[in-house]
């Protein structure tokens, strides 16, 4: 161990009063019909990211309900850990000034630092360590579903470095990630932007056409094609980049951690190039979370790729005024997506014909309009790869620096 460095455990931590674990409120406490649109955020497990809160994925209760909960709200400098779950199993997640006043779910367990000298920053950092994570999974009680308790956590071990240390660390890996956050933040943002301008340009003309606007499906100007129907047995940790069910968010967008590899045979026409559209055509359950959704291939896995028979690819149709951008934004809208949607069917696991996609209606502008436009979103796709890119670069910095600071392996110049 580095010299100066103290070994010690969460548990022991807590005996001396430095700290204190907390399991959130029991289900006899917290009611799924307590549960409402607005309110006071409630964090459950799928809310817990691995060092962040994962702010889309959290339902809220009455004021009523969360005053009855106090001593489970949350304060700055909390971390949560997920409870539950194969994959959500040993994440925890610091709690930000924005996020003060929420309250601990059912499925998440509180540590709260209570000595100055402890860093909560820099704990958190240590606790979403990849050696830290490893430990938790594998001492997770439960083989069918992994659960963390209070025992286990106490149990885990940690080596601290002197507070200013601490601190240093802290404050170095955290511009990393802050950035990486921002960057987050300003691509979501700039999605927004793209929609909304889709929005003010395009909609709103369904009952009274403008001149040179006219109606027309979708069909009309796109092929729909199902992906590749895989083998499991061809499935790699390197290949050909297969774009899946998985890399679509529920509502929209890709979602780069779900992509898979593939080494197995294919046909042509299961080739996808980057910027073309996909859309969902499966989903468990009728929630329509998911189905019907699109996401646009990014830049990033090169020029050749494959794609899955649970999505479609939608491109346009060689002529088309049509661009892959405003295919994408239009299936956003709610008079497209509620077509879509009406054209699925199927009892546990619900389907999407190709003829939702192709037989959606809207209104077809005059094709220097739809090119005006693309010269004014295409930019902002664009910057949306460049800040991917680049936290993807401050990303694997930061992570070859995690366990050599939080080892001591490199050590930082503090006074």
């Amino acid at each position: 161990m580095t010299r100066g460095w103290i070994k010690t455990t969460l548990g022991e931590i807590c005996d001396r009063g430095q700290a204190r674990i907390q399991t959130g409120p029991f289900g006899s406490q917290l009611h799924s019909h307590d549960y409402q649109p607005v309110g006071v955020p409630v964090v459950p497990t799928e809310g817990i990211g691995r060092r962040r809160l994962r702010n889309n994925v959290i339902p809220r209760v009455s004021e009523a309900v969360a005053d009855r909960l106090s001593r489970h709200k949350l304060q700055i400098g909390d971390i949560l850990f997920a409870r539950r779950g194969a994959q959500a199993t040993g994440l925890s997640a610091l709690v930000e000034p924005k996020q003060a006043g929420w309250l601990c779910g059912t499925g998440a367990i509180l540590l709260r630092i209570e000595t100055p000298d402890i860093d909560s920053t820099f704990l958190s950092f240590v606790l979403s360590s990849d050696g830290a994570i490893s430990w938790l999974k594998s001492h997770a009680v439960g083989a069918v579903m992994p659960n963390l308790n209070e025992g286990v956590l106490r149990r885990l071990p940690l080596c601290l470095p002197a507070l200013p240390e601490q601190q240093f660390i802290a404050s170095v890996l955290g511009a990393l990630d802050d950035k990486i956050e921002m960057n987050r933040l300003m691509i979501e943002t700039l999605e927004e932007m793209a929609q909304t301008t889709f929005k003010s340009w395009f909609l709103d003309t369904s009952t009274k056409l403008p001149k040179g606007v006219q109606k027309s499906q979708l069909g009309e100007h796109v092929e729909v094609i199902k992906g590749l129907s895989y083998k499991g047995s061809g499935l790699a940790d390197e290949g050909v980049p297969l774009h899946n069910l998985n890399s679509i968010y529920e509502g929209g967008r890709y979602k780069h951690e779900g992509l898979k590899h593939y080494t197995g045979e294919y046909r042509d026409r299961h080739i996808c190039l980057p910027g073309d559209v996909i859309v969902a055509n499966t989903e468990q359950g009728h929630e329509y979370l998911l189905i019907g959704y699109p996401a646009i291939i990014p830049k990033h896995y090169g020029n050749f790729g494959l794609f899955t028979h649970h999505v479609y690819r939608v491109r346009p149709l060689p002529g088309s005024l049509l661009t892959n951008h405003f295919i994408y934004l239009l299936l956003l809208t709610t008079s497209v997506r509620e077509q879509v949607i009406g054209h699925t069917n199927g009892t546990t696991v619900n389907a999407l014909a190709k003829s939702g996609i192709e037989q959606a209606a809207f209104a077809l502008p005059p094709a220097e309009r739809i090119a005006e436009f693309e010269r004014i979103v295409a930019p902002m796709f664009d910057q949306q790869e460049i800040l991917f890119e680049e936290s993807r670069t401050l990303a694997e910095l930061r992570d070859a620096l995690l366990p050599k600071l939080l080892s001591g392996e490199l050590r930082v110049p503090v006074k």
